[in-house]
């Protein structure tokens, strides 16, 4: 079942919240039990034979949960971090890792394919992250059903955000739990939002993402513009679909009164690649800082001061690969193969790791440059941007191809090379000043297949329009909190595109819903089925 599917719009999230309302007021504890039925039932909608991977892998861990909370010991935290792990590796890993060694060795050691329960990456590292908090004494007060609702409630259970148990059990062993209209309104209007992106947007950039891409498995020769616009078009197909889905989690979260952690905000205004990680599926960057970089850097740190070394990565080389740099490629390797089993995934996050330690060193190392002060803002400004962008386009052509070859395959169309910078006659003729410029460029008469001219061009153009220029979700909402955690309320500076319960955001709201159920009505990719 999806969110933007018919049968969960009009039925199951209805009967939901029909139901979640009729007992909130009167029975908290069964309202709960109720959330819980309606999560497992959401997600044994897919497969019901991996109900009880879920209920075991909950019980399991909070068990080990309990033991830590007694007794905060390393072993059993080993033993709980190695169970998920485990789990997750058979399920997830054992087909890719079978695979190799059955390429590199004589042996035939390859396993069958083995269905990936949905959300396991999710519920798995929420659950990890939630045996450290319990080791460090940091875990809030709760009981098995808090903790079942935790994992398992069914808005973040697929694609995310990664709650943290210190945003989430407060919220569920609370008992002042009421239903609110503004919550309801709040709610929906998120949910059309997210509803929009993904169904609308998202999937007009895959009608010309994905027949390139497709192409470039095939083996076909993807020549330069085809490459450009494809991989674009791409990276705002991603964008849209997981901040869409975002989106919409965080907005039925919020119509059973549930905030749930802001995921993006407007990623591709970042201009650098370590700004743009704070903006990019933030819950992740922030179990990626809090659970590995942060202890591997912390351990690091400890290692160079008892032998009485420097401690400062910006004057000392040394202390910048060993505190900044190794623990930085290693936490991002291991975001890059969280992300799916296969070569792909590991070249993703081995060159985000690569991308952010040159970031970093460029910071530390240039700071009192010279030169940085004579170039104008507005150029500076734009170089980043443009080559953070770029940067980024280029780790999610290895984020979406289907294996190295076809990554391979359009890197080539993106540098050019082999001849691949085909243009046709038709674009020739629109700027005859680069038909002796590009003399030695093939033109042909046959219009370029993967590459939709003017339409695509027009659509990346207001895709731009749309990441540059719309606020992003907690901006719109700026008088209403939209995550579980705030610090103390801003100044609140009235504007005209913020939302307020009122007639006119009611019928955009209507506006943007019929929108989306007309374009729900086409198939749509799916992009979380390998998480």
């Amino acid at each position: 079942m999806l969110f933007h599917a018919y049968e969960f719009i009009f039925l199951f999230l209805p009967i939901s919240l029909a139901v979640f309302y009729f007992l909130i007021g009167k029975r908290t504890r069964a309202a709960m039990a109720w959330l819980i039925l309606c999560s497992l039932f959401f997600y044994g909608w897919w497969n019901p034979a991996y109900l009880p991977l879920i209920l075991g892998s909950c019980f399991i861990n909070y068990l080990f949960g309990r033991k830590l909370q007694q007794d905060p010991s390393r072993l059993i935290l080993t033993l709980g971090i190695g169970f998920n792990i485990a789990l997750l590796g058979y399920f997830k890993y054992a087909v890719f890792v079978s695979g190799v060694l059955a390429d590199v060795t004589a042996l035939n050691w390859r396993i069958e394919d083995i269905v990936l329960p949905l959300g396991i990456s999710f519920f798995t590292i929420q659950q990890i992250a939630y045996l450290v908090d319990a080791k460090e004494k940091r875990t809030a007060e709760h009981g098995w059903l808090e903790y079942l609702l935790f994992v398992t409630f069914f808005p973040q259970l697929i694609a995310g955000p990664i709650d943290a148990q210190s945003e989430m059990l407060p919220q569920f062993y609370r008992r002042n739990i009421r239903f609110k209209k503004i919550n309801l309104a709040i709610g929906v209007t998120i949910f059309v939002l997210g509803f929009v992106k993904k169904v609308f947007i998202a999937e007009s950039f895959a009608d010309y993402a994905s027949p390139m891409f497709n192409a470039a498995s095939d083996g076909a020769v993807i020549t330069f513009l085809e490459a450009w616009a494809g991989a674009i078009s791409y990276t705002f197909q991603l964008y849209f679909d997981f901040s869409g889905y975002s989106d919409m989690a965080i907005g039925i979260a919020r119509m059973f009164s549930i905030r749930l952690p802001i995921n993006f905000d407007a990623p591709f205004r970042a201009t650098s690649i370590i700004e743009f990680w704070k903006r990019w599926h933030m819950t992740l960057t922030r179990f990626i800082n809090m659970y590995l970089f942060n202890p591997l850097a912390l351990r690091a740190s400890r290692a160079r001061s008892v032998v009485k070394k420097s401690l400062n990565p910006g004057n000392d080389t040394g202390a910048f690969l060993s505190i900044l740099a190794v623990p930085t490629l290693f936490s991002m390797f291991i975001a890059g193969i969280w992300h799916g089993a296969g070569w792909t995934f590991l070249v993703f996050g081995l060159l985000h790791g690569a991308y952010l330690v040159i970031n970093h060193g460029w910071r530390l190392f240039t700071h009192k440059a010279a030169w940085k002060k004579s170039i104008p803002l507005p150029l500076a400004l734009a170089t980043a941007w443009t080559l953070t962008f770029l940067c980024v386009v280029l780790s999610f052509v290895f984020f979406r191809a289907a294996n190295i070859d076809a990554a391979w395959n359009v890197i080539l169309g993106l540098i050019g090379a082999d001849g691949r910078v085909v243009l046709t006659y038709s674009y020739l003729k629109i700027l005859p000043v680069f038909e002796a410029l590009f003399s030695s460029v093939t033109a042909s008469d046959v219009a370029l297949p993967y590459f939709a001219g003017r339409e695509q061009i027009m659509l990346i153009a207001a895709g731009l329009m749309i990441v540059w220029l719309a606020p992003s979700a907690q901006s719109w909402m700026a008088r209403y909190y939209l995550a579980p955690k705030h610090g103390k309320r801003a100044r609140w500076v009235k504007k005209w595109y913020h939302w307020r319960p009122s007639v006119f955001w009611a019928l955009v709201s209507i506006c943007g819903l019929c929108v989306g159920l007309l374009s729900a009505l086409q198939p749509t990719e799916f992009l979380y089925f390998q998480f």
